[in-house]
Parts: structure tokens; sequence; C-alpha cells
């Protein structure tokens, strides 16, 4: 199912992206023939943490997306980066060194994959053009490590308050798409707050 979150006892449906880049000869840039990629990468996976906020309306566009990011559903509640880590919301595969790539884990499957790439290309780009440095990788579980973290908005009101005030966002998907997205979700958002759900009827009618 594309639905995020089916099912209230069980994890929900994810859409992780793959992201490397090329240079115009064909060869990866984020690959320095190590284990630890290149600074370019670094520099592209602090844009992404930078922006992972600011994006989280495109990730999650739908008011049930945000049933995923609660602990122990598997889905990133905080901008965190690793290598070969699943814990965290951004994660750097192992395997051969020309392959070293950028795995994004936040999107759920209700995202559509066209502005989900662009708002990670985004990320990669606001990360090298201001050669940003990221925080130390986690290393070990990063749900056991978010004391004191700031946390991804896991309320779609705020996801839309952050997105709508984005100005690197605004940049790169343009003033009339960042007002009209963010419009059309607080009609979306504002449909769900006027409905009366079975589990109100439930515990305030019934019970």
């Amino acid at each position: 199912s594309f639905m995020p979150k089916p099912f209230e006892d069980e994890a929900g449906n994810g859409m992780h992206v793959h992201c490397s880049l090329l240079e115009e000869r064909g060869a990866n840039v984020f690959n320095n023939g190590g284990d630890e990629g290149s600074e370019l990468l670094k520099q592209a996976v602090a844009g992404c943490l930078a922006t992972m906020a600011d994006s989280m309306l495109v990730f999650a566009p739908s008011y049930n997306a945000y049933r995923r990011f609660q602990a122990g559903n598997h889905a990133p509640t905080v901008p965190t980066w690793g290598w070969d880590n699943r814990t965290t919301a951004l994660r750097i595969p192992a395997g051969p060194p020309a392959a070293k790539r950028i795995e994004h884990r936040v999107a759920g499957a209700d995202a559509n994959p066209y502005l989900t790439l662009a708002v990670v290309l985004a990320g990669v780009l606001h990360g090298l053009e201001n050669q940003l440095t990221p925080a130390p990788a986690i290393e070990g579980n990063a749900w056991d490590q978010e004391h004191g973290v700031d946390h991804l908005p896991t309320l779609m009101s705020d996801a839309i308050a952050r997105f709508e005030s984005s100005d690197v966002l605004k940049s790169h998907l343009s003033d009339d798409f960042q007002i009209i997205f963010s419009k059309t979700k607080q009609q979306e958002l504002d449909e769900f707050h006027r409905r009366v759900t079975d589990f109100e009827i439930e515990s305030y009618l019934r019970g």
C-alpha cells in the first residue's frame, strides 16, 4: 500500500531514496577511493541534514504520514547520519567506493517521488555551495541518542510552518510553488481537524 501508516501496531511504509553525484565524465564525486567518502559527500550530507526539517512536508505530505514518526516505528525522528547505520535518517551504505552514495530514509510511501528528489537535491546543493560540515556520524542506535537533539516535525501543522517559511526551499522550488503547496496542505489539514473520528466517539460518547 502507498498509505504510510495503515495499521496502528505495525511499522509504516517508507520510500528510501539513494543519491550519488556524477561529474561530467561519469565519475562519482562522493568517492575518494576509500571507505570514508569524499569531502563533497560530507558537504552533501550536511546540506541534507540542514534542510531536512524544512522539507518534511514533502517527505510526509498527508495527515496519516505523521503516524509513522513514533517510537518503535523504524522511521527517523531526528536529522542524523551514519555509516551503514539503518537507525539514522541518512545512511551511507557499505559497498564498493565507486558506488558511494547517500540513502535518504525519511520519506513515506505516499511522498511524490519527483518532489522528494527535488528537495533532496536542494539539500545536496545547499551543502555543496556553502561547504557545510555535518555533525559527527552516529554510532550505534540513533533512537537511543535523541535526547537534547532537535527533532523533525512530527505534526503536519509544524511541517507546514517550516516549509512555508524556508528561504532555502523557496530559492530552489520557487516562491509560487512554496505558497501553493503550503496552502493546499493547510486546506487538507483543516479538513482532518474538522472531522470527528470513530476513536473520539468511542472515547467520549460511548465510553
